[in-house]
């Protein structure tokens, strides 16, 4: 059924969108001239996959879980594809791989097979050479959907078109540490590119985005040939000089003469010394968890909790303007009669289900009710909603950061880490979109999938009763697929800033305070010392 119900949402999508931008240019994809019997072949692929998982699971055995997770991406993809749907192809193919990574996460079981290639010193088979060409496979998907330009310029000559494929090259790379490591840097090079594109189409239209996007296929296809040299170099002190070195005198060649060749190796060189050491990174950020004096905190939770709702405050007046100022200053007096009611609450009954499994859903349901009552009309209401939707995920990191670092929250530091960056990323990406002034339901529809697959995800760290939350971040992902195709209405406006979004964050800052004083759960607590 869930093919089916992908299907009938990007037909949705489509319609609500067919005359974007977004769909014209996803159209102009390299994905989309792609003959009809390749896209079949793929579709059958994707199927006999799922269908040989399925007869495991019927033996009741998950040794073929990967190939039901990657089929069932490589089947809906090319079912998008087949029925030309381009908005659906841009935001649910990427989202369907999101999805089965999460879900692959989510729902373990002892006798899987691992999905990523073991550790060791092993030539690895050829089954493992297979499987890790299927991950490169939607990696350099996600480059072409993102720098397509540069795509269709290579697509247009008659060498080029094969500098598509030369990522491929890291699969037959000789032992399975190596080729583990070019997948795994594969990833985070699509995502610093990325990072990197996304900050600078901010600033380039027209002509200088069509040469941005040249420039960034460049730049990946050069952080890709690092990796791979990175592999087959001996390991030596500053090697990495070298591969600057061969990236100085090959770039000239390669790149037509739009960008200094200066900038693209140097920017390579950057992400590439990113990439080399993101386990020292990963170690020195989680090391801070487990800290030898766990009593010294630089920043209390309160202080965390505050910096955050300031943050998101002034963050929503900035982009809603000066018309959404009250608004802020009411959805913050709600939020607080909704902490405090849910602390009195929490104080007669502990063992509340409902609160205790969704500890903030009152603050939720009074934040919606209140931009609902105080906005004028609809679309003020749409545009607050598309705002606070923007600034909810670098709320939700700043407090995992604090809570990482001084060791108040309950989740294990790797879940907290992750869920740090990906909300980070995940407000980037929002931000983004909204300075590019998409419609506010493709961005709350966007925002409510992308939470659910955050939640299923974050379900995989939850050693016990992770199952309602796995099944709540399911009804997110519904939730965001019916708001998404929502008829569209006029763009979102631009941020306008004023005065007003710093008094707005000062007195949400504040609220934080105020609602530690009034606290009901501390006056019970003091009342029981003096007695």
């Amino acid at each position: 059924m869930l093919p089916a119900e992908l299907l009938i949402w990007g037909r949705a999508l489509d319609y609500a969108f067919e005359d974007s931008y977004l769909a014209r240019r996803v159209l102009m994809s390299p994905f989309f001239e792609l003959p009809a019997s390749l896209l079949w072949v793929v579709a059958v692929i994707g199927a006999l996959c799922m269908i040989r998982a399925f007869f495991a699971i019927c033996k009741e055995s998950r040794a073929f879980d990967a190939l039901l997770y990657s089929g069932f991406s490589l089947f809906m993809a090319a079912l998008f594809l087949l029925f030309r749907m381009p908005v659906a192809a841009a935001l649910g193919i990427p989202l369907v791989i999101l999805g089965s990574i999460a879900a692959w996460f989510a729902y373990r079981h002892p006798d899987r097979l691992p999905f990523l290639i073991p550790r060791d010193d092993r030539r690895p088979s050829f089954y493992e050479r297979l499987l890790a060409a299927f991950q490169l496979l939607p990696v350099i998907c996600g480059a072409c959907l993102l720098f397509q330009d540069g795509y269709l310029l290579w697509l247009s000559f008659r060498f080029t078109p094969l500098l598509i494929l030369t990522p491929f090259l890291g699969c037959l790379l000789p032992t399975r540490e190596k080729l583990r490591s070019f997948v795994s840097g594969s990833v985070y090079g699509l995502i610093l590119c990325g990072i990197v594109f996304g900050v600078m189409s901010l600033f380039a239209e027209g002509i200088l985005l069509l040469d941005l996007c040249i420039c960034m296929a460049f730049l990946f296809l050069e952080v890709e040939v690092a990796l791979i040299l990175r592999e087959i170099l001996p390991k030596i002190r500053n090697i990495s000089l070298v591969i600057l070195l061969l990236s100085v005198a090959a770039t000239p060649f390669l790149i037509p003469p739009i960008c200094s060749p200066w900038i693209i190796s140097l920017s390579m060189y950057m992400m590439y010394l990113f990439i080399d050491n993101r386990s020292a990174i990963r170690k020195k950020l989680l090391s801070r968890a487990h800290f030898s004096s766990p009593d010294i905190r630089f920043i209390t939770r309160e202080e965390y909790a505050a910096q955050a709702w300031g943050f998101g405050a002034m963050l929503v007046a900035w982009l809603a303007g000066t018309q959404g100022i009250l608004v802020v200053i009411g959805a913050v007096a709600a939020v607080f009669a909704g902490a405090m009611w849910r602390t009195w609450i929490l104080c007669r009954e502990e063992d509340h289900l409902f609160l205790n499994n969704f500890p903030y859903a009152l603050e939720t349901g009074a934040l919606l009710l209140a931009v609902v009552s105080f906005s004028g009309s609809r679309t003020a209401a749409m545009v607050m909603l598309a705002a606070c939707a923007c600034a909810a995920p670098m709320m939700r990191a700043i407090w995992q950061t604090g809570a990482l670092i001084s060791k108040f929250g309950e989740e294990r530091p790797t879940a907290l880490f992750y869920l740090a960056l990906a909300n980070t990323g995940l407000f980037f990406l929002l931000l983004v979109m909204y300075l590019s002034r998409v419609t506010p339901a493709i961005l709350i529809g966007t925002y409510f999938m992308l939470a659910g697959i955050l939640r299923i995800g974050a379900a995989s760290y939850i050693r016990e009763g992770g199952e309602l939350k796995r099944a709540f971040g399911w009804v997110l992902i519904v939730i965001g697929q019916f708001i998404s195709v929502v008829p569209p209405e006029a763009p979102l406006p631009g941020p306008q800033w004023s005065n007003g979004a710093v008094i707005c964050g000062v007195i949400a800052f504040a609220a934080l305070y105020l609602f530690r004083t009034f606290d009901f759960r501390n006056r019970s607590s003091q009342g029981s010392e003096k007695i």
